[in-house]
């Protein structure tokens, strides 16, 4: 006999695990990083599109242009390109439109994406994946049979190959073209000979130089590598510019850059032999440049960059063609520093002068020049926006509409940028500021000089610079004011610390704080404080410090309001330096607190005991191993070691960030650490008296996590986290899910079972009732014993009513509503009871047979749930019927008896709303039963006390075997009907989410979380089973929450079976769905403090309960589907009528014709057939016509067997059955017909007799 046993708790105030973070979301555009830019149109609209590849995401994107100056955001072509990549636009399956190649040397792959003509491209085709390194690409007819072949450069290997497209963009394996004995850099295909062979132009690095030579094809694609022709051994730069006949004597010649800056051009001399000609020369080294006609007279203009890495030569040069093609001097386009690695030109706009684009690697970034005529371009236009390291952070209201938006300074890209603020948790697209810095390290607005609007201060760690510059309003910035230029003050100090933005003085606004260093002298601590109106003072020697000053940080140590000077002193000693207020500092006071072995890496003041002082986390390194530590400030009297863990997984030498957060709102600092190197974000609890939790993960899924601030973004109580992205160039929100205070008004439900209106010992509470509020905002479920409880954020002020919902056959004992005032003085309100009896007596089962994963050869759980849903305590008699192949094992209640495939149990007394759990182990069968349907079925009957059956419930699981599984899962009851499962529109769904530890400990806590989307009606969500005790709640923006509180859920290595769970619920579609509505719907699953896992997304659609009722008609010439639809579809004899798509059709010959009508909702019909019989037509004996010729184009002649003598009208209708012409009162045997009035095409001709009104069909014409 089975005894009751709880297993559903039902909770509405979502309890999440503390220190839980959302998935990321991002806030900035994905860093593309382009190394290449071309200019094809990609998608046949007439324009050019930019295309690129993406080194920060190993991929190819494009850039549709949209026209009127507009693009479109980055399209990815593909994200299968690792390392650097090489690509080409060309026609490669031979439909007309421009396919893409290409190469990339970090997977080896040389490949190609087919177009469909409109920019869709498909997935990646590899053509080969061969050792190698590929590092140059030329698409060209190489065996002139009228298809594209590729030719790849290999420079690994040093080595040229080529693959033939054998038509269809299928191609042949490799065929090795010529070996050379350097590193190859860059390859092009031009007839330098002009024997109509392609020959190969190769730039070699040797040693520090490249080499440019080419090799004659000798025919049939053979070249002699012994017999090489240099064409120049000093070429600076592995690039080659597209060969061509420069100077039109019908050969081609070559052009390249030099070392030394120059740009060349070799003249063929048509003997195998070339002439050395100087077109530019920079005087520096040139990173690249684009030859273009950009004044429109006809002749090849130069616009290059030169050396990228020092801010004052990064420039953009223009150099105009003065004919025979010599250049006059340099013109500056673009003054502000480009950072361009890459130029292309092109007619973007239509205008018939060639914008200017240019790619930057360390910008990440696209940016478009436009050609405004004559060689004039106008200021840079970002066509992707994108950052390179994230430097500083900070929430300042730029735009002021009173919410807070971001600021974000980048290093490399020496941005300043900001994102507005949208609402609570989301911000619009990047706004950048300016880009003069150089080696950007920081950023902060303010107001310096006093004119009202935010000004910019920013510092920079190369040159040790700090300044500000001056907003002339709407952010666009003038003057630039150095604060800090010089690298050393008197004394002959070398500047060693990176200039800080602080309030030092606390008055308000921001100082510099830096400092210096001799060496075998004291180093300073040096501010420049801000006096006011834009103006700074000199350098101030805040502190003298013996050891050195490194990773200066400033906080109150003392809690005397004042901020104090805190550094690491040599490796193993900590400096403090007290600020007495007024200016003035104290002497350091320096502390050894490691052990010489043992080196202090970096630290954070904290306060970890609320005494008022800063205590210490410091992070200290030994032989590669770093560890954690916890110093209490002794109230000024030194620090001490109270305790510590080891950090494990961080590289040596590493990147990583720090900050204490209190992440769990429990009133202690936490550490939370980026590790750029593992690309996580983690945190270490704190517990208290030195000790410290674990390391947990925050995320795993920002690239290269460098730097993060802690706000409570949107204001709940906690501390949220934003997060640069140096791998990806991206910024990130991590909202944190922990609860903030609340207002609770909790009460219990239960069965008054005498009736007294209170609940008391004798009663029983109820559990899974469902509970609401008005005005409805949330749901809520009882739990254990009935209790229940709603929440409400503290300092909030309304009212609301709470009840529960009506419970078929019981009423209440007690009031039937409370109402909850917020601004109550009483925080929480209890004792808000429900109480029900039965007024009348029912039995009420729900039934459920829920299956683990069905893998083959496996143990597997399958879980038995039986809900007392109705007025009594049903007892009775359960029947499992295993499917045949399944071999029962275990049970967590042992059968009453076992007979073949049948287990039985008996049961006594379910509890009103009570739920009974048996947990059956099976086996499944082998793999050679894969796909197998494996039917159980559970059977409950209710029996009297004489053992006869009162009533039966049963539920049947179905599955089939698999011998492959994901062990968190997502599947929907019922799967509906075809690919899109579509379903009618009141049914109800049942939702099954099962889920597996596969991680490496005991999970204490899983949380579940399923956003319902807007289709379902959240109010008919009703929990139905789950695998252990849980807690619901389900939110007014229609979050559910499902806690499992102390799972304590092992770990598949440990305990495959006890490692699973599931839960199920059900809900119904909103009742006004349009048909063909989707619904989709997937979960998160929290094991503990790791990062999500997202199961998969299971989709429904809603049926066409509604669709066009088309009837066939005909009125002369045509056929009509009425008007009910939107799209029309013609057959003839169940033959598809190509562009048939109007909704009349006139028709051609005789037979059956059918329409399938479409309506606004997607939904569609097919008429019944119509049956065409012409049977007036060819049939007058009286009226013989012929007309010729036909096809004609001016006349025709139309002979008749019988004069019409005047009695019928020639008429011409179109293929729509409009009539195009009329020749009223025909006579004569002869008719000649002009067709200067119709436009080519096809018409249909009749007679129609003006006395009877009956039409004679004659013949089509076709008018050429």
């Amino acid at each position: 006999m089975i005894r009751f046993s709880v297993l559903f708790i039902f909770l509405f105030l979502s309890l999440l695990s503390a220190g839980q973070f959302s998935t990321p979301t991002v806030i900035s555009n994905t860093s593309i990083q382009p190394t290449e830019v071309k200019l094809h149109d990609l998608d046949g609209d007439g324009d050019l599109d930019v295309l690129s590849n993406a080194i920060a995401s190993d991929g190819l994107v494009w850039i549709e242009n949209l026209g009127a100056g507009e693009f479109s955001d980055p399209i990815f072509v593909t994200a299968s390109t690792q390392g650097q990549s090489f690509f080409e636009a060309m026609d490669i399956d031979g439909d007309f439109d421009l396919d893409i190649i290409s190469v990339s040397n970090g997977d080896n792959k040389v490949a190609w994406y087919a177009n469909d003509g409109v920019g869709n491209f498909g997935p990646q085709n590899v053509i080969s994946s061969e050792e190698g390194s590929p590092d140059a690409l030329e698409a060209v007819d190489f065996d002139l049979d009228g298809d594209v072949d590729i030719i790849v450069g290999y420079s690994s290997v040093a080595g040229v190959g080529w693959f033939q497209n054998t038509g269809g963009g299928e191609f042949l394996p490799l065929e090795n073209l010529l070996n050379i004995d350097h590193d190859m850099a860059a390859v092009r295909v031009a007839d330098l000979s002009g024997d109509g062979n392609f020959d190969l132009i190769v730039a070699s690095q040797i040693d520090f130089y490249n080499e440019l030579k080419w090799f004659e094809n000798q025919g049939n694609g053979t070249f002699d590598t012994d017999a090489p022709n240099v064409i120049s051994s000093l070429v600076g730069k592995p690039y080659i510019t597209p060969p061509f006949d420069i100077d039109e004597d019908g050969d081609i010649d070559v052009i390249a850059p030099e070392s030394g800056g120059q740009v060349k051009w070799y003249q063929n001399l048509g003997n195998g032999t070339f002439e050395t000609n100087v077109a530019i020369d920079f005087g520096d080294y040139l990173s690249n440049y684009v030859l273009t006609d950009i004044d429109g007279d006809n002749d090849l203009d130069l616009i290059g960059t030169n050396l990228f890495f020092l801010q004052e030569d990064n420039r953009l040069w223009l150099f105009e063609n003065l004919g025979n093609f010599q250049f006059g001097e340099g013109q500056i386009i673009e003054d502000t520093p480009t950072h361009a690695k890459f130029l292309t030109a092109g007619d973007l706009d239509g205008d018939g002068y060639p914008e200017l684009v240019t790619g930057s690697i360390v910008e990440t970034q696209i940016t478009l020049y436009e050609n405004e005529g004559s060689g004039n371009y106008g200021p840079q236009i970002e066509l992707t926006k994108g950052l390179s390291r994230v430097k500083s952070l900070s929430l300042v209201d730029v735009d002021g509409d009173g919410l807070e938006d971001l600021l974000c300074a980048s290093n490399g890209d020496d941005k300043v940028v900001w994102f507005p603020r949208m609402d609570n948790t989301s911000f619009g697209p990047q706004v950048t500021l300016t880009n003069q810095f150089y080696y950007l390290q920081g950023a902060e607005l303010e107001d310096v000089d006093q004119d009202g609007d935010l000004d910019l201060i920013a510092v920079s760690n190369t040159l040790i610079d700090a300044g500000w510059l001056e907003n002339n309003g709407d952010f666009e910035f003038g003057e630039y004011h150095p604060i800090h230029q010089s690298t050393t003050i008197e004394g002959g100090f070398i500047s060693a610390g990176i200039p800080q933005i602080v309030d030092l003085d606390q008055d308000g606004d921001f100082d510099i704080l830096t400092s210096y260093f001799d060496f075998g002298a004291p180093s300073q601590i040096i501010g420049f404080r801000n006096e006011g109106d834009g103006q700074f003072s000199d350098s101030l020697v805040l502190a003298n410090v013996q050891g050195g000053v490194s990773f200066l940080t400033t906080a109150d140590v003392n809690g005397d309001g004042n901020l104090d000077f805190l550094t690491r002193a040599g490796t193993t000693g900590i400096s403090y330096v007290e600020n007495l207020g007024d200016g003035e500092y104290a002497s350091p006071l320096t502390q050894q607190i490691t052990e010489p072995e043992e080196n202090i890496y970096d630290f954070v003041p904290v306060n970890t005991d609320d005494d008022e002082d800063m205590d210490l986390f410091v992070i200290t390194t030994s032989n590669n191993q770093f560890t954690l530590n916890h110093y209490e400030n002794l109230d000024g009297n030194g620090l001490v070691e109270q305790g510590s863990i080891s950090i494990e997984n961080i590289n040596h030498y590493g990147d990583f960030y720090f900050e204490a957060i209190d992440i769990d709102s429990d009133g202690l600092m936490d550490l939370v650490m980026a590790e750029a190197d593992a690309n996580e974000v983690v945190w270490f609890r704190f517990l208290g008296d030195g000790n410290f939790a674990p390391r947990q993960g925050l995320t795993n899924q920002i690239e290269k996590p460098s730097f993060f601030i802690s706000e409570d973004i949107n204001g709940d109580g906690d501390f949220d986290l934003i997060v640069g992205s140096e791998g990806q160039g991206t910024v990130h929100v991590l909202e944190n899910l922990f609860v903030p205070p609340v207002q609770v008004a909790s009460g219990t439900v239960f069965a008054d079972l005498n009736q007294d209106g209170v609940f008391d010992v004798e009663d029983q509470g109820l559990d899974a009732i469902f509970m609401s509020s008005s005005p409805q905002t949330s749901w809520a479920f009882t739990y254990n014993n009935g209790q229940y409880s709603f929440s409400s954020e503290i300092g909030s002020e309304y009212s609301y009513e709470i009840f529960p919902e009506g419970l078929a056959g019981w009423e209440l004992t007690t009031a039937a509503s409370y109402t909850i005032y917020t601004d109550s003085a009483e925080l929480d309100q209890t004792n808000l009871d429900f109480g029900f009896y039965p007024n009348e007596f029912s039995t009420s089962l729900e039934v459920n047979l829920t299956g683990g994963f069905p893998r083959c050869n496996q143990e597997t759980n399958y879980w038995i749930n039986i809900s007392n849903e109705g007025t009594t305590l049903p007892s009775g008699v359960i029947r499992l019927e295993l499917a045949d192949d399944l071999t029962y094992l275990t049970s967590s209640q042992e059968p009453d008896s076992v007979d073949g495939q049948n287990l039985y149990w008996s049961y006594d007394s379910i509890p009103y709303f009570s739920t009974l759990g048996i947990l059956v182990t099976v086996e499944m069968p082998p793999f050679t039963s894969i796909g197998e349907l494996l039917e159980s079925v559970l059977q409950v009957d209710e029996r009297d006390e004489s053992n006869a059956i009162l009533s039966t419930y049963s539920d049947t699981l179905e599955q089939y075997l698999v011998c492959a599984y994901d062990p968190n899962d997502k599947s929907v009851s019922p799967v509906g009907n075809g690919e899109e499962g579509y379903i009618a529109l009141d049914q109800e769904l049942e939702y099954l989410i099962r889920f597996q530890n596969t991680g490496t400990d005991t999970a204490l806590t899983v949380v579940v979380r399923d956003y319902l989307c807007q289709e379902l009606d959240w109010s008919t969500f009703e929990p139905v089973a789950s695998s252990h005790p849980m807690q619901v709640s389900l939110s007014e923006e229609g979050l559910a929450t499902f806690t499992f509180d102390n799972i304590m859920l092992p770990d598949s290595n440990v305990d495959f079976l006890g490692s699973q769970g599931f839960l199920k619920f059900r809900i119904l579609p909103e009742d006004n769905l349009l048909p063909n509505t989707p619904i989709s719907n997937k979960a998160d699953i929290y094991f503990d403090f790791n990062p999500p896992i997202t199961t998969n997304e299971v989709h429904n659609t809603i049926e066409c309960y509604e669709a066009p009722e088309p009837m066939i008609s005909y009125a002369f010439p045509a056929l009509s589907a009425g008007e009910e639809g939107i799209y029309y579809q013609w057959y003839f004899n169940e033959e598809l009528i190509p562009g048939a798509n109007s909704n009349e059709y006139v028709p051609e010959e005789n037979g059956f014709y059918s329409v399938m009508v479409k309506d606004e909702n997607n939904c569609n019909s097919l008429s019944e057939a119509f049956n065409y019989a012409l049977t007036s037509i060819h049939e007058t004996a009286e009226i013989a016509a012929r007309i010729y010729p036909n096809p004609f184009r001016g006349s025709t002649l139309i002979s008749f067997g019988k004069d019409p003598a005047g009695e019928y009208d020639f008429i011409l209708y179109n293929l729509q059955g409009v009539e195009v012409d009329r020749v009223n009162r025909i006579a004569g045997f002869e008719y000649i017909y002009q067709s200067h009035r119709l436009s080519g095409g096809v018409y249909l001709s009749c007679l129609l007799n003006r006395s009877s009104g009956r039409r004679i069909f004659l013949e089509k014409l076709i008018v050429q």
